[in-house]
């Protein structure tokens, strides 16, 4: 593997920041780019279920059972919903397959909330495959996934693969597994997202990856932070997304920032500092929320897995000078501070804007993309997804 991190960002982005750029707005002055920044959309109530979230029997009669493993979507419709109860601490992924070049076809994800559906997500993005992921960690849930297209849907299977997941800062066995991150049922109590920027598809990680970054989100969200964007960790099937040398077989991810507006989401380079040549200049850190940053990172170090961290060196320097206060009031563990201030945390250039996380457990060999593993089903050599 190229040891070399790289970050890409969608075309209508990049379009926009060319478009502002030749306006005069985002320029090597110093100059930067604010997209709009608003929070996450909130899901759920922030409350942790004590009681099944199981609708009854009836509710939404026109549903199909969704079993394990794989399932034909009827073809005499142009929207198929289907139905399926996932027990508490079980990670089910939806991966439909289809055939062609079917107009506006969407993956689609909802939960049951009360009385009613809760939209979680859906994807309608990439070619051959869409997949989601849902992982009902406190009570059993009912989800429903829909299938739709403009054209009607003709030839398509889904499958429904349910996997065991403890939600642990520390991962214990079956750590390398390839896993896809789940939609939150509750952004409020889950404390991450996928935004605008963020591609489904190619959030793909290892098990322990997962667990991680699951526990930071239950860490920023118990502290009363909005929830943290998350970017690029592996495709599908564990190759790396494009414009990455690295994020191969789920061992890598990116992560945003905290400003001081409190939002974690995409930001320009320029955004957090005065950057040239990839790189913050010294003394010239802006709208950085070092002390949101330094817990959310915090947080993933208590897996015990992360190997090293990229991180612009000015704004480590930043992290670097909270870490102390949240050790001594408890908020980080020694453990979690120590690695802050070592050089588990360090410089690399073109990271002025996220974090990227790199993760490895003690054995020395890595997941061949032959060996890697989908929810159980060993992955197509060539799969159907091209970067």
């Amino acid at each position: 593997m190229n040891p070399q991190p790289h970050r890409t960002h969608p075309l209508p982005v990049l379009l926009a920041l060319l478009a502002l750029a030749s306006a005069g707005c985002a320029t090597d002055e110093g100059e930067y780019f604010a997209p709009s920044a608003e929070a996450a959309d909130e899901v759920g109530s922030g409350v942790v279920p004590t009681e099944p979230r199981i609708a009854p029997d009836g509710f939404r009669p026109d549903a199909l059972p969704l079993e394990e493993g794989r399932n034909n979507v009827p073809s005499d419709s142009s929207v198929v919903l289907f139905r399926v109860d996932v027990p508490a601490h079980s990670h089910a992924s939806f991966q439909l397959k289809y055939s062609g070049s079917p107009s506006g076809l969407v993956l689609g994800l909802e939960r049951f909330d009360k009385d009613e559906p809760l939209f979680l997500g859906d994807t309608d993005s990439g070619p051959g495959i869409r997949v989601l992921a849902a992982l009902p960690s406190a009570v059993d849930t009912t989800y429903w996934v829909t299938v739709a297209s403009d054209d009607g849907i003709s030839g398509a299977t889904l499958t429904l693969s349910t996997k065991d997941f403890e939600d642990e800062a520390r991962c214990t066995s079956d750590c390398r597994r390839l896993l896809q991150l789940p939609t939150p049922d509750d952004t409020r109590l889950e404390g991450y997202y996928s935004g605008e920027t963020s591609v489904i598809r190619q959030q793909f990680g290892r098990r322990d990856l997962l667990m991680a970054l699951r526990n930071a989100g239950r860490l920023v969200s118990s502290e009363g932070l909005a929830p943290f964007q998350v970017e690029d960790i592996s495709n599908w099937n564990g190759t790396a997304p494009p414009g990455h040398a690295s994020h191969r077989n789920g061992e890598d991810v990116d992560i945003e920032l905290y400003a001081d507006d409190g939002i974690n989401v995409w930001r320009d380079h320029q955004f957090f500092c005065k950057s040239s040549s990839q790189r913050c200049r010294a003394g010239t850190v802006r709208n950085f929320d070092a002390r949101a940053t330094a817990i959310m990172l915090g947080g993933f170090f208590e897996s015990r897995r992360v190997t090293i961290v990229f991180l612009d060196q000015q704004l480590i320097n930043a992290v670097r000078a909270e870490v102390s206060d949240l050790v001594a009031s408890g908020v980080l563990s020694e453990f979690a501070g120590d690695k802050l201030k070592s050089g588990t945390l360090t410089h690399f250039a073109n990271h002025e804007n996220h974090a990227h996380l790199r993760f490895r457990d003690s054995s020395s060999a890595l997941v061949g993309e032959d060996e890697l593993l989908l929810d159980g089903e060993a992955m197509e050599s060539e799969g159907v997804y091209a970067p």
